[in-house]
């Protein structure tokens, strides 16, 4: 729910639905963005092409952001590969989005700490976790601190694990 001056809305699907001052009655319905998101503009994750994916389609997600889009899918796992770390490890398959930021992008990749599990409707635990649990399966990345630095700008990005690199850097880092 969004709370507002003028009101409350709520996120139902791809819409928001304004609530009138009498309760939870739609007021208004209105689209919550102006194109569609078309899956067929991004590459998917194929099945076909590894021999040691598997799903665990009981263990599904419900992702919503603050500007409205929201994902859903369940955990699958495969060996996952980064630069030259790699494990077997759970990553989200996303059966559903409503945003076209999502046009053209073939994934996401979150490093947040992990979540709570209620009732099976939990996130994949974060990959760079995944990738330095104690006893991952097939992992190479035991002594691997849980750090990282991500670097961007409008036209390349970088992600570096365990630290950073001081010298893709032109100052000193704080952190």
């Amino acid at each position: 729910i969004i709370r507002q001056s003028g009101g409350e809305r709520e996120v139902v699907g791809h819409r928001v639905v304004e609530m009138s001052a009498k309760g939870k009655h739609p007021a208004i319905m209105s689209q919550l963005f102006d194109e569609p998101y078309r899956p067929q503009d991004s590459r998917h994750f194929s099945v076909s092409g590894t021999s040691t994916f598997s799903a665990d389609t009981a263990k599904k997600f419900d992702l919503s952001y603050a500007d409205g889009t929201e994902l859903q899918g369940f955990q699958g796992y495969d060996e996952v590969y980064m630069g030259d770390f790699h494990a077997h490890a759970p990553f989200g398959v996303i059966t559903d989005c409503n945003s076209p930021d999502f046009n053209g992008v073939d994934g996401i990749l979150g490093f947040g700490l992990p979540k709570p599990q209620y009732y099976g409707n939990a996130l994949p635990r974060p990959i760079l976790f995944a990738l330095t649990d104690q006893g991952a399966s097939g992992s190479n990345t035991a002594n691997l601190p849980r750090k990282f630095s991500f670097f961007s700008t409008d036209t390349e990005a970088e992600v570096q694990l365990g630290g950073y690199d001081p010298q893709s850097a032109s100052g000193p880092m704080s952190f």
